[in-house]
């Protein structure tokens, strides 16, 4: 539901609005507006200047927080000195030295693994003129795809150079080939021109190593590959030090600058006269006692607190803890309007019943069951709990829906006698809820239940407009139900499925209800009625995917039976069935859509605003 919210405004002295605005900070519930009829408060020039110098800090620790691995276990607490921007300087410096250094770690590392190989296979050669007067070697790495490029250059090298440059190759692993290009030296600048427009890399030796000699540089290229791995361990274990003795204090730093920011805008936003200050907002009716109390209790009658009614307020969902999972679903929809119905206890009520429905397997709804307990048990993150608490109500609904189908794995007990689909007698009808053949009763089933969700739609949609007191949509919403009602009483008539009583009626409730749907909404009316049975009609996917979901089960089963062997068999109708579990994202889209699409549209008002109160900020470390 939407908490009902009660204007506030709060009148004081202006010597205590600071501390006024820290009290309502602390109680977290007020959603505070802007005091346009009165002027703003102003803060000094010294205050800006803070103001302007928390922001910096802020940024900074959101950086430093950003670059530090997050911890784990129990944290330290730094204790702060006196000087809070001189120790976040000194942790930055620290973290940013690391990093820097597991950056250049990083690098030479990658530059060794990419020539390392190669300068080990190539050395002998080009050690050969190490130290020459007259002549030069040259390494080079190409790809083994690039041969015909290696070719090319080959040619031209002969028919430019005439036999003064040779050109050995060496093959480095399965995709690299290293080259050695001996010349005289005066062809230097001539040579390298011809190789830059061939694209190859020429094999140089890392900074640190280029003062070595060839042979000694080899050497301790296969040294620095060993020792780099336990270097950068060291360095990320420095970091991890560095973030579990200050990572929390940095974080608890962040959020209280942030708080005292907040109040200081809020401060910024205060109405004012020449004595005294006012703050208007909103606050939720169950917690007004609450603050009038800590109002008198704090200040002794010197604060004043007026509230008054409002038609428009920021939206609170205030929902029972096993519905409020559920507002997950509504939170990627604009919000609704203050005063209008929450959609949340009907998707709450809904969504797993047509998930179940869909789904439809003891087998699969055990294993939905253990993963949403295991979710429940191990994750903390209040998301996860909410998805947790979701996919175990769900499960339940699969759970029962696999007794009504005799479903456990597809029909693998059902081959053994041991479970079957339930049998129900209405009238002289006999029905078995067997998904693979009763496919016209579990159409029914589907489209009866849209036509309930639909019309609900509609009732809610009345409801509001009683509340509201509009009075053309109250007209507009019962002309509807009447035409909608009349229509498929006529249906059920011809196909004589209904007494023939009341085809009379049905046609009575046609001839008044879409005449005056026409004469408030226009002709394209009679195509908007017509769209409202396609709503209707659309929960046929209900029963289209479950049995989609059905049949791939029975594949399953049935391919792994004729394999012939035990364990293959086992293993091919796992992978089955498998799948179809992982195809759940499709019964939970289908279930949202036609309360997005089908039911929602009926009744939903959005354009509402998100309560947002003013309150101190809580840590989340895990």
């Amino acid at each position: 539901m939407i908490a009902k919210m009660k204007k506030i405004m709060v009148i004081g002295p202006k010597n205590l609005s600071e501390e006024v605005v820290h009290l309502l900070q602390k109680l977290g519930t007020v959603h505070l507006t802007q005091s346009d009829s009165l002027q703003k408060m102003s803060l000094n020039e010294k205050t800006s200047q803070e103001f302007a110098g928390k922001e910096k800090l802020i940024s900074k620790l959101e950086t430093l927080l950003s670059l530090l691995p997050k911890p784990l276990g129990k944290l330290a607490e730094t204790p702060l000195g006196d000087n809070m921007e001189a120790w976040v300087n000194e942790i930055s410096q620290k973290s940013q030295d690391l990093l820097q250094k597991r950056q250049l770690l990083s690098d030479e590392w990658a530059l060794l693994q990419a020539y390392g190989e190669a300068t080990k296979i190539l050395s002998p050669l080009l050690a050969s003129l190490e130290g020459s007067s007259h002549f030069e070697a040259l390494g080079l790495i190409a790809s083994k795809k690039d041969r015909n490029r290696v070719e090319s250059l080959q040619k031209e090298l002969s028919l430019t150079f005439t036999g003064k440059v040779i050109l050995v190759q060496r093959s480095v692993d399965e995709d690299t080939l290293g080259l050695v290009l001996a010349y005289p030296k005066s062809l230097n600048q001539n040579l390298k021109s011809l190789l830059n427009r061939y694209g190859l890399n020429e094999l140089k030796m890392p900074s640190s190593l280029s003062s070595y000699p060839l042979q000694e540089a080899v050497q301790k290229m296969q040294e620095k590959l060993k020792q780099i791995p336990q270097d950068l361990k060291e360095v990320d274990q420095s970091l991890k030090d560095l973030s579990q003795q200050n990572y929390s204090t940095l974080l608890h730093l962040k959020l209280e600058l942030e708080d005292e920011m907040a109040a200081s805008k809020a401060m910024r936003e205060l109405g004012q006269t020449q004595k005294t200050f006012v703050i208007t907002g909103y606050n939720p009716e169950k917690t007004l006692s609450s603050l009038q109390k800590t109002l008198n209790e704090h200040f002794q009658g010197k604060i004043h607190l007026e509230i008054g009614e409002c038609h428009e307020a920021p939206v609170l969902l205030d929902n029972h803890r096993w519905i409020k999972p559920y507002e997950l679903f509504i939170k990627v929809l604009r919000p609704p309007k203050y005063g209008s119905i929450d959609p949340t206890p009907f998707f709450a009520f809904f969504f797993p019943i047509f998930f179940g429905l869909i789904m439809g397997d003891i087998g699969y709804g055990l294993v939905f069951l253990a993963l949403g307990l295991w979710l429940r048990l191990s994750k903390k993150q209040e998301f996860l709990k909410h998805v947790s608490e979701i996919v175990i109500v769900c499960s339940l609904y699969t759970i029962l829906f696999g007794f009504v189908f005799g479903e456990f794995f597809g029909d693998f007990l059902e081959k053994k006698g041991i479970l079957h689909p339930l049998t129900m007698h209405l009238g002289g009808t006999t029905i078995k809820w067997d998904r693979m053949h009763s496919l016209i009763p579990l159409l029914a089933l589907a489209i009866g239940i849209g036509v309930f969700h639909v019309t609900l739609g509609f009732i809610l949609k009345l409801i509001q407009s009683i509340r509201h007191r509009h009075t053309h949509e109250i007209i507009e919403v019962i002309a509807i139900l009447v035409s909608l009602a009349g229509l498929f009483v006529l249906i059920g008539v011809l196909a004589q499925q209904i007494p023939t009583v009341v085809k009379i009626p049905s046609v009575i409730a046609l001839v008044i209800g879409v005449p005056l749907l026409i004469y408030m909404k226009g002709p394209m009316m009679i195509m908007e009625l017509l769209s409202f049975v396609g709503n209707m009609l659309s929960y046929a996917r209900l029963m289209a995917v479950g049995v989609a979901s059905a049949y791939l089960a029975f594949v399953g089963n049935m391919l792994g039976g004729l394999v012939g062997n035990v364990i293959l068999g086992a293993i091919i109708a796992i992978l089955f069935h498998i799948i179809n579990m992982a195809l759940a994202f499709s019964p939970t889209i289908q279930s949202a859509r036609l309360h997005y699409v089908e039911f929602f549209t009926k009744f939903y008002e959005s354009g509402g605003s998100i309560y947002q109160p003013l309150a101190r900020k809580k840590v989340k470390l895990k």
